[in-house]
């Protein structure tokens, strides 16, 4: 039922993420009460310019949707249930997508993605990640704006990451990925400790950068880091 109450904000009920911000001026919680399934776009909004401080408890239920949950405000993702198995399932879109305007944390939670070419988790603005469970037919994660990933499971997925334009700072976690590890496309990567790995290449792409400080990473088929220049764009030095 697209339309039942799965949402609630204090004694007030929801069926929709919108209706849910609004019942928030400054800062408060959105508790999941039930499982999910979601036919409209959803939206963590702001409270006209200004933005809210939302807690999103994920309260070990599932969501599935066919429509794209987007931020654009201060949400910070968590799962209260003592199995913390609450998850997020996209059935032809991207699983969850944080805005420019948008800051998310995420501290718990599965994040999976069905159809091929969308992906689990889509960044364009600032997000940090201490727990998740990230898996994609295509790629775990695309990066278009400030990563920080200190916890992470990425796996059954040909590409764990992949990096545009934005920057990412890997301190810790894992990505076992059947072709690249993480893909950098533009933008730059820090790695300081976790494990990464790719059938094909750990880490690797073009027209960017890399830092390795630390960790591991990892290829069974061919190099583990690897970078090659587009034209007379020469930005794709690594340092290990």
């Amino acid at each position: 039922n697209a339309f039942k109450y799965w949402l609630q904000v204090g004694d007030e009920q929801f069926n929709n993420i919108d209706s849910a911000c609004e019942a928030i001026s400054e800062s408060g919680t959105i508790t999941v009460i039930d499982d999910a399934d979601v036919r409209f776009i959803q939206n963590f909004t702001k409270n006209n310019d200004t933005d809210r401080n939302i807690t999103f408890d994920l309260n070990g239920h599932s969501i599935e949707t066919t429509q794209q949950i987007n931020n654009h405000t201060n949400v910070t993702i968590v799962d209260s249930s003592n199995g913390k198995t609450g998850k997020i399932t996209a059935t032809r879109v991207d699983v969850l997508v944080n805005q420019s305007d948008g800051t998310l944390t995420i501290n718990s939670g599965e994040y999976t993605s069905n159809l091929a070419n969308v992906y689990g988790i889509e960044n364009n603005g600032t997000m940090e990640i201490n727990a998740a469970h990230i898996t994609g037919p295509t790629a775990g994660m695309i990066n278009n704006g400030t990563l920080t990933i200190n916890d992470v499971l990425i796996d059954t997925t040909p590409i764990g990451i992949k990096n545009y334009r934005g920057s990412i700072t890997f301190n810790d976690g894992r990505i076992d990925a059947t072709d690249v590890g993480i893909s950098k496309d533009g933008g730059y990567v820090t790695v300081n400790g976790g494990y990464i790995y790719g059938t094909n290449y750990g880490l690797g792409g073009s027209e960017s950068g890399a830092e390795v400080n630390g960790g591991v990473v990892k290829s069974t088929n061919s190099n583990a880091i690897y970078t090659y220049y587009k034209g007379d764009n020469k930005t794709g030095d690594i340092l290990v």
